[in-house]
């Protein structure tokens, strides 16, 4: 039984996408085992999702650990939704308050294979790097994670 206590049941309403993906990552289903359908539909429908309502950094993060639960890489998504994830990772950390969000997404990006040299625009790269700077507090798992992504 998945534990739902951390998820408010409005949030997996709205957003069912989003929610079935992170679950299908934490049983770690292959996401090539699934119908190409039903692949290509949550996937469409999660960028549309992403591109009218944003992510909030805790979002992100967790979208990125269940497409890593399900061996995604990142060249098997389209442009359109590589651009709307760098782009909330750019954003995740503008007020300081999402470090750890922050860390982990940097993380999960490595392990879905982006190249921070073709695959992030030099202005993101910019935001992301200031995100880093701006917090105030940083562990060693933090670090780590920055770094192994």
């Amino acid at each position: 039984m998945l534990n739902h206590t951390n998820v408010r049941a409005s949030d997996e309403i709205e957003n069912p996408d989003y929610y079935l993906l992170i679950r299908l990552g934490d049983l770690s289903i292959n996401y090539k085992s699934l119908p190409a359908e039903l692949w290509r539909t949550m996937l469409r429908e999660l960028t549309k999702n992403i591109r009218q309502k944003g992510l909030k950094p805790t979002k992100v993060s967790e979208l990125l650990k269940g497409w890593n639960g399900m061996q995604v890489k990142w060249k098997c998504l389209d442009a359109e939704l590589q651009e709307a994830v760098i782009e909330a990772v750019a954003g995740m950390n503008e007020d300081g308050r999402s470090t750890r969000e922050l860390a982990n997404a940097i993380f999960y990006l490595g392990t879905l294979e982006v190249s921070w040299k073709e695959d992030v625009s030099e202005e993101r790269k910019k935001r992301i790097l200031q995100g880093i700077v701006k917090s105030w507090f940083w562990n060693a798992r933090d670090i780590s994670n920055i770094l192994l992504g």
